[in-house]
């Protein structure tokens, strides 16, 4: 099975929910495009026209859905959220050095498959308090950037594709009960054009 992420499904679900007239397979393709939706908006990592062209919601319903849900909208206009490493200032900021570092956007040039300096190193570089060095390496672990605490842990590259959605068996559910519904429809109408053409 071909693993998506939320935004896949959504272009993959948004088109056929929102041209489905029967009712039977609209209802529940329609619940799978708003939860996709939702999820979309959570994530905060894609534009709000960029949801609602794949959903093909109407921006301001995808606005009155995420109120209702709680969801705060992303207030940018451009690029991804920025990530957030700590809730502590001093520990997001040298973890986001580190990363720019690894990714190659801020000096320091730590390629995957290097260790990462030890905290000695950090600490002298970056003028942190121990702590914070090791509150940024243990944040950087837990973002899956770097193999361990140890100073011979090593640094990972940024994931290549986005995580697949955790609403894809539910769409696949969804596609495939929607399909078997139109294909007892069709056999239906079928029958019921079979019955006014005089055929047995």
């Amino acid at each position: 099975m071909h693993h998506m992420d939320t935004m896949g499904l959504l272009r993959l679900i948004g088109p056929l929910a929102a041209d489905c007239v029967e009712d039977a397979l609209a209802t529940p393709l329609n619940k799978v495009r708003k939860a996709l939706a939702l999820m979309a908006l959570t994530d905060q990592t894609p534009k709000m026209a960029d949801v609602a062209a794949a959903s093909r919601y109407d921006p301001h319903a995808l606005r009155r859905f995420a109120q209702r849900e709680g969801i705060t909208l992303p207030t940018r206009t451009v690029g991804p959220a920025p990530r957030v490493y700590s809730q502590h200032d001093n520990v997001h900021q040298l973890a986001t050095a580190l990363v720019g570092s690894i990714d190659g956007t801020e000096p320091g040039d730590y390629s995957p498959g290097q260790t990462l300096p030890s905290d000695t190193e950090i600490i002298e570089r970056y003028d942190v308090l121990a702590r914070t060095a090791q509150a940024a390496r243990k944040a950087l672990v837990n973002n899956r950037r770097l193999t361990g605490l140890d100073d011979t842990a090593r640094v990972l590259a940024a994931p290549s594709a986005p995580a697949e959605s955790p609403l894809t068996e539910l769409a696949r559910d969804t596609l495939i009960a929607a399909r078997d519904s139109a294909a007892a429809l069709s056999a239906a109408i079928d029958d019921a054009l079979a019955q006014l053409d005089g055929k047995p």
